[in-house]
C-alpha cells in the first residue's frame, strides 16, 4: 500500500474515532439536559406547595434546554457529515465503497452543502444566541423564545445556504448539461478548476474538496459572527465580577478565534492535490479546529450550567430538609404549652401565657441560630453577584453561565 494511502487512511481512522467520542458526549449532554428539566419543579408545582421557593427559581435557569439541545444536535451532525468525506469509507468492505463514481461525486457535493451551508452556520449562530441570551435574561422568559431563536437561526443560514446550493447544484447544472467533465471544469475554465471543483479523482478514488467559491462565502459568514460575538463577549467580561465565569468567557473567546484557523486549513488545501500528504493534513487540521471549537461550546454552555444548577438544587433540597426537621421539633412544644395551660388555673392565666412564649421564644431563637449556622457553612444563594452592579445599565444576569460560590 502506498504512503499517501497509509497517511489518508491513518487521519481518516482518527477522524472517525473522534466523531465517534463526539457523538457519544453529545448524547451525554442531551440527557443530562433532560435530567435536569425533570428535576425542575414545575409550575403547578409550585402553587400547590410541593415545589421549593429557591429551587422553583432555577426554573430560570432552564429556559433555555431546548436551545442547548439544538446547540448538541448540529454539532452532531456537522460531525457526522465529516465522515462521508473521508476516502477510508470508499474502500472495500465500507460504507461508501458500493456507490458509483457518480453517486461519490454527489455524495461530495451534498456534505459541502450540508456541512458549509447549514450545520457549521448554525452551530455558530445558536452559541451567539446562547451568549446573547446571558446578557438579556428578560428574552429568555419570553413565551416560545426557544422556538423563535430556533427561526432566527434557520433564517439566518439562508444566505449562506443559497449561495453554497448556487455554486454546487445550480452551477453545475448549467456548466455540465450533458454529465460530467473535468475539462469544463472552472466555466469552460475560464478561471481555475479549484475555485468551483467540489471534488476530485486520483489514483481511480474521488476525493471530496473545498471549492474556493464556497470557502469564501463561509469564511465572510464566519467573520461577520465573529466580529458580533466578540462585541457581545467584552460586554459580558466588563459585567461579570466572578472570576470563574470570566474563565468561560475566555475559552469561549478562544474556541471562536480557532474557526478562522479553519478557513484557512481549507483554503490552503487548494494548493495541494487530494489524497496527498498535505491536502489530508490540513483538512485533519480543519476538522479539529471545528470540532474543538464544538467541545468547548458544548461544554460551557451547555454542561457546566446544567451541573451547577443541579449541584444548586441539591443544596436548595438539604436547606428545605433542615427547615421540615425544624418544625417537626416546634409540633411537640406548642403541644406542651397547651397540656400547660390546661393545668394552670384561671388566676395564672397571665403567668402561663407569658411563660408559653417564653418557651416558644427561646425554641425559635434555637431554630433560627442553627439555620444560620447551616447556611454560613454552605454558603449564599446568590445569582446577582455575577454581575458588576452599574446603575447607568439595566439589572442583567449572566443566566447561562450559572456558577455560584460553592466549591464542589
Amino acid at each position: 500500500m502506498p504512503l499517501t494511502s497509509l497517511v489518508a487512511d491513518a487521519f481518516g481512522a482518527v477522524t472517525l474515532a473522534l466523531v465517534i467520542l463526539f457523538t457519544a458526549v453529545g448524547l451525554f449532554c442531551i440527557a443530562y439536559v433532560l435530567y435536569f428539566r425533570s428535576q425542575i419543579p414545575s409550575d403547578s408545582d409550585n402553587d400547590s406547595g410541593s415545589g421549593s421557593g429557591s429551587c422553583y427559581q432555577l426554573q430560570y435557569f432552564n429556559a433555555p434546554w431546548i436551545i442547548r439541545i439544538t446547540l448538541i444536535v448540529y454539532a452532531i451532525l456537522w460531525s457526522l457529515g465529516e465522515i462521508f468525506r473521508l476516502s477510508l469509507l470508499k474502500k472495500e468492505g465500507w460504507l461508501l465503497h458500493p456507490l458509483t463514481r457518480r453517486w461519490q461525486r454527489n455524495v461530495c457535493r451534498v456534505y459541502l452543502l450540508s456541512n458549509l451551508g447549514l450545520m457549521e452556520p448554525g452551530l455558530i449562530l445558536t452559541v451567539i444566541f446562547l451568549v446573547r441570551g446571558s446578557l438579556y435574561p428578560e428574552m429568555s422568559r419570553i413565551k416560545r423564545w426557544n422556538r423563535r431563536v430556533i427561526t432566527f437561526v434557520l433564517i439566518l443560514c439562508v444566505p449562506v445556504f443559497v449561495a453554497q446550493l448556487f455554486f454546487l447544484v445550480i452551477s453545475s447544472s448549467f456548466e455540465f448539461p450533458k454529465g460530467y467533465n473535468e475539462k469544463k471544469e472552472g466555466y469552460g475554465a475560464r478561471i481555475p478548476k479549484y475555485f468551483t471543483r467540489a471534488f476530485q479523482e486520483s489514483r481511480g478514488e474521488v476525493y471530496c474538496t473545498y471549492p474556493l467559491f464556497c470557502t469564501i462565502v463561509y469564511g465572510v459568514f464566519v467573520c461577520l459572527c465573529i466580529t458580533y460575538f466578540l462585541y457581545v463577549a467584552m460586554r459580558m467580561i466588563s459585567l461579570v465580577i466572578n472570576k470563574g465565569l470570566q474563565r468561560r468567557v475566555y475559552w469561549l473567546i478562544f474556541a471562536v478565534g480557532l474557526l478562522p484557523l479553519r478557513i484557512l486549513f481549507l483554503g490552503f488545501s487548494l494548493l495541494s492535490t487530494p489524497g496527498r500528504p498535505v491536502f489530508e493534513s490540513l483538512v485533519f487540521l480543519g476538522f479539529l479546529a471545528l470540532i474543538a471549537c464544538a467541545t468547548v461550546g458544548v461544554g460551557v454552555l451547555v454542561y457546566l450550567p446544567v451541573s451547577d444548577s443541579l449541584s444548586v438544587k441539591g443544596i436548595c433540597r438539604s436547606r428545605q430538609n433542615n427547615r421540615r426537621h425544624e418544625q417537626s421539633h416546634m409540633i411537640p412544644m406548642e403541644s406542651f404549652s397547651r397540656t400547660l395551660s390546661g393545668f394552670v388555673s384561671d388566676n395564672d392565666d397571665d403567668a402561663s401565657i407569658a411563660a408559653t412564649q417564653s418557651l416558644l421564644e427561646g425554641a425559635m431563637t434555637t431554630s433560627v441560630g442553627r439555620d444560620s449556622d447551616s447556611s454560613t457553612k454552605v454558603g449564599s444563594i446568590s445569582f446577582r453577584t455575577m454581575l458588576k452592579d452599574v446603575s447607568s445599565e439595566p439589572v442583567e444576569d449572566v443566566n447561562l453561565f450559572v456558577e455560584t460560590d460553592y466549591h464542589f
